[in-house]
Parts: C-alpha cells; sequence; structure tokens
C-alpha cells in the first residue's frame, strides 16, 4: 500500500499541493484525475522522491516514511522489503 498524508508542496510562493491525504491499496488500481495545473504531477514526484514535501509524509506498506529512496527501487539496487522488514 501507498499512503500519503497532508503533503504540501509551494513553488515560488505558489501552493501546489495543500495537504493533500491518498491511500493506494495493494492489488487495487488508483488513479489521480483532474484538469491541468492542479498538482497530480508534483504529488507523483513528492511519492517517487523526486521533490521533498513542504509537509506532510509518504509510506510504502507497513514500513516507515519513504523520503528519496523509491528510485532505488525502480531501478531494483534494493527492494521495499530488505529496507523496510
Amino acid at each position: 500500500m501507498v499512503e500519503v498524508n497532508q503533503l504540501s508542496k509551494s513553488f515560488n510562493g505558489v501552493r501546489i499541493l495543500n495537504g493533500v491525504s491518498l491511500k493506494a491499496p495493494c492489488g487495487e488500481v488508483t488513479t489521480i484525475a483532474g484538469p491541468n495545473g492542479i498538482g497530480k504531477t508534483t504529488m507523483l514526484n513528492v511519492i517517487c522522491g523526486i521533490l521533498y514535501p513542504d509537509a506532510g509524509e509518504v509510506k510504502f506498506g507497513e514500513g516507515g516514511v519513504v523520503q528519496r529512496y523509491f528510485h532505488r527501487f525502480v531501478r531494483g539496487q534494493e527492494s521495499v522489503r530488505e529496507k523496510y522488514s
């Protein structure tokens, strides 16, 4: 499961994400939909560790908070199980 709690992110004083939360359970399809410019890509970049949030947290599975490690999982350098079990 991916859990996002109260994510906030601003660029140049413009609030892009403001307290966004979601849960994406394993084995289910979760979509992020909305018009252009509302922060979908920014949220995914924070979830993937490309950007740091100004506030909030991202969790994978039952493990702890993930901060800029996801790119290593995607590239196969370590597994989520190794990092958070």
